[in-house]
């Protein structure tokens, strides 16, 4: 059976664009969404509002699902940039609705874009193929993958902030003990920069907002009462995270040493 997913506030010039021999970003969606399950007015004149969907075919592998394709198409599109894209949808050629009610969040304070490019679209398929080989083979990255998605789809900052944290302890840890901090700062600064200067403030930067994560944990959170303030934190952790997913997801022989 094929499916079918609207993608909300999603542009491009690019007409269609193949993530992989099953699925495919397009401007042809499903027929006729009235016959598809039980609808309001707005919510059909929403879907017909969205310029693309994701189109996939009965030839999918059988160690995904269609939720899994488009949620990971999503994490993909997320590692490349921020954005405010979300899938409400999915229809099937059965006349079926699947309602996705757990959706993406964005932070207002990042500058989010819906826009893709031909260039963009291309780094989104090396992201969607690598995160597809880590659900297959590898466990521990794919914790991180889980923890970064519920990351994404967290309504409070909190939440959001510990889910990232989470994924990035997945990422780096090498050894248990004490000193967690410091040992996933370093290793993730060695990872990110060449030069010792860059990667001591991005030491530092790490080891502040990780620090965070205890005040959170440890209820101490008189500090971060201010909304704005709270989300700059959060943007300012997910963009380290993206750009670690970033050189994770391209990087093969990283994801094999980890």
């Amino acid at each position: 059976m094929n499916f079918y997913s609207p993608l909300f506030n999603f542009n491009s010039d690019v007409e269609s664009y193949q993530i992989a021999k099953y699925v495919v970003l397009s401007r042809e969606g499903c027929s006729d969404i009235r016959r598809k399950g039980f609808l309001s007015k707005q919510e059909i004149n929403d879907i017909n509002n969205c310029k693309y969907w994701i189109n996939i075919t009965n030839s999918f592998p059988l160690y995904l699902k269609p939720s899994v394709i488009c949620n990971t198409i999503l994490l993909s599109m997320w590692v490349n940039k921020p954005n405010q894209i979300e899938t409400r949808f999915r229809f099937g050629d059965d006349n079926n609705i699947s309602r996705q009610l757990d959706r993406f969040q964005f932070i207002r304070l990042d500058n989010n874009e819906n826009y893709f490019d031909l260039h963009e679209l291309e780094n989104i398929k090396i992201y969607y193929n690598s995160f597809c080989r880590i659900i297959r083979k590898n466990r521990r990255l794919y914790i991180a993958q889980i923890n970064t998605f519920g990351g994404c789809q967290a309504y409070h900052w909190e939440v959001g902030f510990l889910l990232f944290t989470a994924a990035f302890e997945a990422l780096l840890s090498y050894q248990r003990g004490y000193g967690v901090t410091k040992r996933l700062a370093k290793a993730n600064a060695c990872l990110m920069e060449k030069t010792k200067n860059k990667r001591d403030l991005l030491y530092k930067k790490f080891k502040k907002l990780y620090n965070i994560r205890s005040d959170i944990m440890h209820g101490n959170q008189r500090k971060w009462q201010r909304a704005d303030g709270n989300l700059k934190k959060l943007s300012e952790l997910s963009s380290l995270l993206r750009n670690l997913w970033h050189k994770k997801l391209t990087d093969k022989d990283l994801q094999t040493t980890l």
